[in-house]
Order: C-alpha cells, then sequence, then structure tokens
C-alpha cells in the first residue's frame, strides 16, 4: 500500500509541472466594480496570472525557479493585504500596519516590486499593468502613496528574506550529480544525453518545510530483494503492449 501511496503521490507532483509548463499564455482578468462605484482589478488573480504567462514565454524551469517566483509574489500579495485587513497570522512581515489605505493597491505594488526586480527585462510589461490598476487612484494621491510605500517594503522583506536560499548556486550548477554504469546508478540517456536539471535544487530553503528531505520518500528497495523484483514484475506486466491493465 505505501509503494502505491507513493506512486500516486508521483503522479500528482508530476501532472502539478505539466501544468505549469503546458498552460498556454492566459489573458488577463477585468476589473470588478468595488464600493462606491470606482473600478478595483482583482489584482491578486492579475498578478497571478501576469507570472504564469512570464513563466510560460521565458520557459522558466516551472517546478523549480517558477514555483519559487509564484511562491514569493504571493506571500508578498498575502502580507500586504492581511497587514491592512488583518484576518490571519502573517506570512513573514508583522510590522505596523497602516490605516486608510487600499489593499488592492498595496497588494499590486508588492508583486510588481518582487516581478520587476527578479526580471528587470520584463518591466515594461509589468509597469504596463501596474498603472492600469492603479489608474482608479488618481483622486487619492495620498492614500495611494502610502499604499505604494507600504507594499514596497512588503516586496523588499520578501525579496531580502530569499536572496540567499541557495537558489544561485542551484542556477550556477555548483552541484553535480553523479552518473555511472551500473545497476541502479542514474545515467544519462539518448538521444541528447543532457545533463540533469538543476540538481542541487534540493539544497534551496523551502518555504514552509523545515528541511528539504522533512517529508522526503523512502528510497527503492535494494536490487536483490525479493520486495524489488515484485514491483519489477508488476511494472513488465502493467505496461507490457498486450496488458489488460
Amino acid at each position: 500500500m505505501l509503494r502505491i501511496f507513493h506512486r500516486k503521490l508521483l503522479v500528482w507532483l508530476a501532472l502539478v509541472v505539466l501544468l505549469l509548463t503546458t498552460i498556454p499564455r492566459i489573458s488577463l482578468a477585468q476589473g470588478n466594480a468595488g464600493a462606491g462605484g470606482w473600478m478595483a482589478p482583482d489584482v491578486v488573480m492579475e498578478w497571478n496570472l501576469a507570472t504564469l504567462n512570464l513563466i510560460k514565454d521565458k520557459n522558466i524551469p516551472a517546478s523549480q525557479f517558477g514555483s519559487r517566483l509564484i511562491a514569493m509574489v504571493h506571500i508578498a500579495m498575502f502580507d500586504t493585504i492581511n497587514g491592512v485587513q488583518p484576518e490571519y497570522s502573517p506570512f513573514l512581515v508583522d510590522g505596523t500596519r497602516p490605516k486608510l489605505i487600499f489593499p488592492e493597491a498595496a497588494a499590486a505594488t508588492a508583486a510588481y516590486t518582487i516581478l520587476s526586480t527578479l526580471y528587470p527585462a520584463e518591466k515594461d510589461s509589468f509597469e504596463a499593468l501596474y498603472r492600469e490598476q492603479l489608474s482608479w487612484l488618481s483622486d487619492n494621491s495620498g492614500l495611494s502613496r502610502l499604499a505604494v510605500r507600504y507594499g514596497e517594503r512588503i516586496a523588499q522583506a520578501v525579496l531580502e528574506w530569499r536572496q540567499d536560499d541557495g537558489s544561485g548556486q542551484a542556477a550556477a550548477g555548483s552541484a553535480v550529480y553523479p552518473d555511472g554504469t551500473e545497476l541502479g546508478e542514474w545515467r544519462r540517456t539518448p538521444p541528447a544525453y543532457m545533463n540533469p536539471r538543476l540538481p542541487g535544487w534540493g539544497n534551496v530553503t523551502p518555504f514552509a518545510m523545515t528541511s528539504g528531505d522533512q517529508f522526503r520518500l523512502i528510497g527503492p528497495p535494494p536490487l536483490d530483494s525479493y520486495e524489488y523484483a515484485c514491483d519489477y514484475n508488476e511494472v513488465k506486466a502493467m505496461g507490457a503492449k498486450d496488458s489488460a491493465f
């Protein structure tokens, strides 16, 4: 039963990665009418879609840098909105909560700051969305400035928190994943015989877990064990060309 659970878990993880890497480019949603008749954009959804589109357009590895980016954007927006309208425990930043500012503007600023800092080459596209979202605050310049400063402060805290999380070393390829030719050893496969992708990503500081191996699955059984033979024969039987499964 444990092996079956592990297989199902791996299948679900693979589906999540596949969804992120194959998702088509999505059009940003339109704003919704807020209280008093002004147009308050759904900034959380719009910046979420902007982040997904960036991952798709720039072919960012979804299960590594893509997931890191999405987490940073959403943590910044969550702590910003929750700081203005406190309902939950903050994820990272629990500072002075400003009063009488628009949480939409603060959250938009937080997301914009994260994305434009990490991907400055795409700043123009982020700027266009950001200015469009804040355009409805033209008659509330004082509140707008407060919201912008607060969103920037939360975003900078998130950026500083993740600055030395090990992702830079993983991207630089400092970790080496050994390969070999013996049974049970990983090896490159044809036709490209590509290197393993980001083998050092397991050393990146997690967002919520205490360590990267906190919930790590146990390894496969020894190659000469009865359990391995049963698993091998099961895969062979189910995966055969004339399999009844």
